[in-house]
C-alpha cells in the first residue's frame, strides 16, 4: 500500500508508516488542543519531500497574519509558503456565497495546483452556516464523492470532541479519525492523540501523549497496545 509520510515524530509510527493514499482523515478535537499547528506542521513536512499541499482556511485570515503565526515554529518554510504549500482563504466565500461555491472553489484549485495533501479548516465552521444538518450531511456526502476523484490524503479539521464525533454523519463517511485532547494531570495540562478509526491500515491503538514546541508536534507512542 502507497503511504502519504507525514514527517510528525510519532505519528508515522502509530500509523504503521503514513496515511493510506487517497484516505480522508477527519482531525478533530476541542479548540487549543492542537489540531491545526498538527494539519500544518503535516503540510510542510510533505512539502519538504517535494510535493504540492492545499491548506483551505474557512477563517478568513490575512496571508501576513499567518505567517506570523508560522514562523514561530521550525518546520514553517518562507520558501515554501505559497509555492509548494499552497494557502487560501475560503471564508469570504463560504459567508457570501454558501458551502458549495466554496467546494467549487476547492476544486478548481485542486485542478490546478495538483496537491498530495489537501487540508480544510475548520468543518465545523462550514457546518454553522449551513441550516439544517440534513443539509450539511448532503454536502459531506457531495464532498466526499468529489474527493474520490480528487487523488489525494483529505485532511478534514473539526472541533468536536470524542463524544460528539461518534455521532456525527462525518464519522461514517470518513476512512480515518484522529482525535486530540487534553487532561488537568496534578495541575499540569497533558495533551493526547487517539486514531478512533483508520480504513486499511493498521495503527496503534490507546492514548499517545504529544508535545507542541518551537519544532512543532511530537508525539510518544505507546509502547503497547490499550
Amino acid at each position: 500500500m502507497n503511504r502519504i509520510v507525514t514527517g510528525i515524530d510519532g505519528l508515522d509510527q502509530i500509523l504503521n508508516g503514513g496515511f493510506p493514499e487517497f484516505s480522508t482523515i477527519l482531525v478533530t478535537g476541542a479548540p487549543g488542543t492542537g489540531k491545526t499547528i498538527l494539519t500544518q506542521n503535516l503540510m510542510f513536512n510533505v512539502a519538504r519531500g517535494g510535493a504540492k499541499v492545499l491548506y483551505c482556511s474557512t477563517l478568513a485570515e490575512p496571508q501576513i497574519k499567518v505567517i506570523r503565526y508560522q514562523q514561530q515554529f521550525a518546520f514553517f518554510d518562507p520558501n515554501a509558503f505559497m509555492n509548494s504549500v499552497i494557502f487560501q482563504d475560503i471564508g469570504s466565500i463560504l459567508r457570501k456565497q454558501g458551502p458549495r461555491d466554496a467546494l467549487h472553489k476547492i476544486e478548481a484549485l485542486v485542478r490546478e495546483h495538483q496537491p498530495a495533501v489537501v487540508a480544510v479548516d475548520s468543518l465545523k465552521a462550514i457546518a454553522d452556516i449551513i441550516p439544517t444538518r440534513q443539509q450539511f450531511h448532503e454536502f459531506i456526502s457531495d464532498l466526499n464523492l468529489n474527493i474520490s476523484l480528487w487523488g489525494c490524503v483529505v485532511l478534514l479539521v473539526a472541533e468536536f470532541r470524542e463524544e460528539e464525533i461518534i455521532k456525527r454523519p462525518e464519522a461514517a463517511i470518513v476512512d480515518g479519525i484522529i482525535c486530540l485532547y487534553g487532561t488537568e494531570e496534578r495541575k499540569q495540562q497533558k495533551r493526547y492523540l487517539r486514531v478512533l478509526k483508520m480504513r486499511g491500515t493498521a495503527y496503534i491503538p490507546g492514548e499517545h501523549a504529544f508535545y507542541i514546541s518551537e519544532r512543532g508536534i511530537t508525539i510518544y507512542p505507546r509502547l503497547s497496545p490499550a
